[in-house]
């Protein structure tokens, strides 16, 4: 087989596989005891999000996804560091469990007008049903998430 006539046919088959309207995030985030984390992400009009979240160090904590105004009620609420009472808006809720949990294709977009922020917020904090672990700074949970937008 001749390599210099099949390599340009594979190039162009990965070419036409590839959607260039879809978008992929993933990484990684520490959240602190006593503390939250958000990623920023922006859906056009009728865009989709797919999210998955994952615990990497078994110290949970809870995932959301939030629009811009919940995340800016949440900072007014919170900025004397009282969570245990504090509120919290959300388009979508991940189970605090152990393991991998995704949202599945979320139709937040459907409606919107225009861009729209998102949020994809964690949180080690009282507010929820997982609460830090006593134990100081190791008690940090480490969440791997992979953020997934489509029209």
């Amino acid at each position: 087989m001749n390599i210099k006539k099949v390599l340009p046919i594979a190039l162009i088959g990965l070419l036409v596989g590839c959607d260039t309207e879809d978008e992929n995030n993933i990484d990684s985030i520490l959240i602190s005891p006593n503390d939250y984390k958000v990623v920023e992400f922006t859906l056009k009009p009728n865009q989709e999000v797919n999210i998955s979240v994952q615990d990497i160090n078994h110290v949970l904590s809870e995932s959301y996804i939030i629009d811009q105004a919940s995340y800016q009620d949440w900072q007014d609420e919170t900025q004397n560091g009282d969570f245990e009472n504090a509120l919290l808006n959300f388009e979508f809720a991940f189970p605090p469990l152990s393991g991998k949990h995704q949202s599945g294709w979320l139709p937040l977009g459907n409606g919107l007008t225009a861009d729209t922020t998102f949020y994809l917020f964690f949180e080690n904090t009282k507010f929820g049903v997982v609460a830090p672990p006593e134990g100081g700074d190791e008690m940090a949970s480490t969440m791997m998430y992979t953020l997934e937008l489509r029209n």
